[in-house]
């Protein structure tokens, strides 16, 4: 078994609860197809496989019900794959989960997404808390993250970071920049894009990764030197 199977199936074993959905172990029925949860494993092991060699890992908080919740793949929703919106994801047999005709479209994920097909480098996006938090018993909610959930979730992106390597990190939003800095890990931080802070999300990003091209610049041009 390889490493990124190592990965899921470990995110398998996390018991959910009243307020938090494990979403590549679980199916709820009426909300979820029969194979929902295997399908949602599958797209996220075809996710990581594709984007592994990417030298930028962007990290949010947690899988939202509109987003990873039903297409196992953070800050990435049902629609972008029935719409084939990602160029470099559009080759892969993604499916979508839920039982609604039409399917769920998250705004952050709209809006990260298209933002990153602006740049030519591969940029992964991981969730600080790769599970769906919500609020008791109503799973098609989103609710903040508690301590515990922050301290699990590291335990996750530490393992998750020696089977990516990224060379730069974007921290978006608060709760991702204050759980890399405590674990003292080096982050360039990134106003989320929800309630508002659209404008300010791409200006940070826009920021970032003319930090990161200069850095890999200059790598380049030493590398070349010696």
């Amino acid at each position: 078994m390889n490493e990124i199977k190592r990965f899921i199936e470990k995110l398998k074993n996390i018991p959910g609860s009243a307020d938090v959905f494990n979403q590549y172990r679980d199916n709820i029925p009426g909300l979820d197809i029969p194979q929902g949860a295997s399908i949602r494993s599958k797209n996220l092991e075809l996710y990581l496989n594709a984007m592994k060699d990417s030298p930028i890992l962007l990290l949010g908080e947690a899988a939202g019900y509109k987003g990873a919740r039903f297409s196992g793949v953070p800050m990435f929703s049902e629609r972008q794959i029935v719409e084939k919106e990602i160029p470099e994801l559009s080759h892969l047999p993604l499916k979508r989960t839920s039982t609604r005709t039409r399917p769920f479209s998250e705004p952050t994920a709209t809006i990260v997404r298209k933002a990153l097909r602006e740049y030519s480098v591969k940029v992964i996006i991981w969730n600080l808390f790769p599970l769906h938090p919500h609020k008791p018993h109503d799973y098609l909610s989103n609710r903040p993250l508690r301590k515990q959930e922050r301290i699990l979730g590291l335990e996750f992106l530490l393992e998750f970071l020696k089977i990516i390597k990224p060379e730069f990190i974007i921290a978006c939003g608060k709760i991702a920049e204050n759980a890399l800095r405590e674990a003292g890990i080096d982050a360039f931080p990134v106003r989320h894009p929800a309630n508002g802070g659209k404008r300010r999300f791409l200006e940070g990003l826009e920021e970032a990764m003319k930090i990161y091209l200069k850095k890999n610049a200059k790598m380049r041009s030493h590398k070349h030197h010696n």
